[in-house]
């Protein structure tokens, strides 16, 4: 038990990655995982848990998805434009 407790209190405590994402057009939107996180009208900003992400960007009827791994503390930019 002691060994379970010390490993989930290990990977509670990995710092987030952080993701900067640039989308053309700006009224391009974000979700990550499902989850809404904005339009970029700026640069958006992201801290994820280290691991897999779903990155999916939706503008006027077109989709993209793309997988995302980042590392704890890792530090990252992606970017993506509908033609």
């Amino acid at each position: 038990m002691l060994t379970l407790a010390l490993v989930s209190s290990l990977v509670v405590a990995a710092p987030p990655a952080v993701v900067t994402v640039e989308l053309v057009p700006p009224e391009s939107v974000l979700l990550v995982d499902g989850k809404k996180k904005g339009n970029n009208t700026k640069p958006l900003v992201i801290k994820m848990t280290p691991g897999k992400h779903l990155l999916r960007v939706e503008n006027k009827g077109d989709a993209h998805e793309e997988e995302l791994v980042v590392k704890a503390g890792e530090k990252k930019t992606w970017k993506w434009q509908f033609e």
